[in-house]
């Protein structure tokens, strides 16, 4: 699917537009430990969901689920958030 120059438009009507989405990105990150690698951060993120879920043996929220509706999606997320950033603290990397 591509994005064609309607959606862009559309896009760029929302509030929370992409750049908007890319600044808080970059401060996420920044804050996680990635500097500016967003692409890691993600990579990261998802890997740490399925690991920690399937590690606790509970059911993985980080998809179709609103940590902002959802208690243990929230949990989750917030789980998850503190795992990368200890992990990057001190320098380790997302187990293969």
């Amino acid at each position: 699917m591509s994005i064609d120059e309607t959606t862009l438009e559309k896009i760029e009507e929302i509030p929370w537009s992409l750049a908007h989405a890319q600044d808080r990105q970059l401060e996420v990150a920044e804050r996680l430990g990635y500097l500016d690698d967003i692409n890691k951060m993600y990579v990261d993120h998802d890997a740490i969901h399925y690991a920690l879920t399937g590690w606790l043996g509970i059911p993985c929220l980080c998809i179709g689920v609103n940590p902002a509706t959802d208690r243990f999606a929230a949990l989750e997320e917030s789980a998850v958030l503190a795992v990368q950033r200890l992990m990057r603290a001190y320098r380790a990397e997302v187990p293969k």
